[in-house]
């Protein structure tokens, strides 16, 4: 009973440490969450700063990704999906040490962002070096590739629909997203600000490139929420119109999903056919976007015949 009455208190802190409970994926909210609560309390403890705890994910989640070189023997790869997932879990962490003791900074959002994409090329480095005999080498190469960057466009797209709610919804300025990559600045003179400068520049641009939404449009919309007499109802509106798209942006680009799916596909010995679904699974962004650029344009259509009347 004591156990259980833990895990129910833990629940409603990690509940009460959440601002905007809208952009959470169920899995983060009852597992991500959960876990990452503690570590952050723990990392807290320790003195440990959330940049600390993103190299923690970091220095888990690529042997992880190496690891998956071993298709073939269910225990290591069994081993690999622990590390891969409690990189998850830490990657939470850093996010939840940061709001708990006040030490957010640009650099360590940077770094926050980078971390999963590391993560990410070990396993398909991993995936490539084992089918490399199987496919031949420039055939898993183009596959693993194109995985790769659809991949990060998906990923992408849905951080920037992500930070945009928050953004809108909590006016959190810090998830804002620059209007063209000039924007992005570097944190710092050493080489490794440099390439998460770069690997930030290419993410932005990727953004900017595939979403549907325009600069006008996010310019209208901001201004929507500074005019006193209507940001109430358009930030209602607003909701009512993109909740429901963040959990499909979600389930098509998310990390989870994706992360998931190479776990499963590398607990058969099959990490190649993630590589093809993922291509593949990407035709649905399609459908998604355009529905995105419908509920916008008619949200500002409603907003422009207010306050037109």
């Amino acid at each position: 009973m004591s156990q259980l009455n833990f895990i129910s208190r833990h629940y409603q802190e990690v509940l009460a440490s959440i601002k905007q409970i809208d952009v959470e994926e169920t899995f983060d909210l009852y597992f991500s969450r959960f876990f990452g609560l503690l570590f952050a309390r723990l990392g807290k403890t320790l003195n440990l700063t959330p940049t600390h705890v993103s190299f923690l994910s970091l220095g888990f989640g690529v042997p992880g990704g190496i690891l998956l070189y071993w298709q073939t023997d269910v225990w290591i790869i069994a081993v690999a999906c622990f590390l891969i997932t409690l990189a998850g879990i830490l990657d939470s962490a850093d996010g939840q040490l940061a709001r708990m003791t006040g030490t957010s900074s640009e650099f360590g959002r940077m770094v926050d962002g980078t971390i999963d994409n590391m993560v990410f090329m070990a396993c398909y480095f991993a995936g490539i070096a084992y089918f490399k005999d199987i496919y031949g080498l420039l055939t898993i190469v183009a596959i693993a590739g194109a995985s790769g960057f659809v991949h990060s466009v998906k990923s992408a797209i849905y951080e920037f629909y992500k930070c945009e709610y928050q953004e809108l919804m909590e006016n959190k300025e810090e998830s804002s997203i620059p209007y063209t990559s000039k924007e992005v600045e570097i944190q710092g003179n050493r080489w490794y600000h440099k390439v998460i400068y770069y690997i930030i520049v290419d993410y932005t641009n990727k953004q900017l490139k595939f979403i549907t939404r325009s600069i006008a449009q996010r310019k209208s919309m901001r201004e929507l929420t500074t005019n006193s007499e209507i940001s109430r109802r358009f930030l209602e509106r607003y909701r009512d119109y993109n909740k429901s798209m963040l959990s499909w942006w979600a389930i098509f680009c998310g990390t989870n999903t994706h992360r998931t799916a190479i776990m499963v596909c590398s607990l058969f010995g099959r990490i190649d056919i993630y590589f093809i679904a993922s291509v593949a699974w990407t035709i649905f962004i399609i459908p998604i976007s355009l529905i995105q650029a419908k509920r916008d344009k008619e949200l500002l259509q409603e907003f422009s015949f207010q306050n037109a009347a």
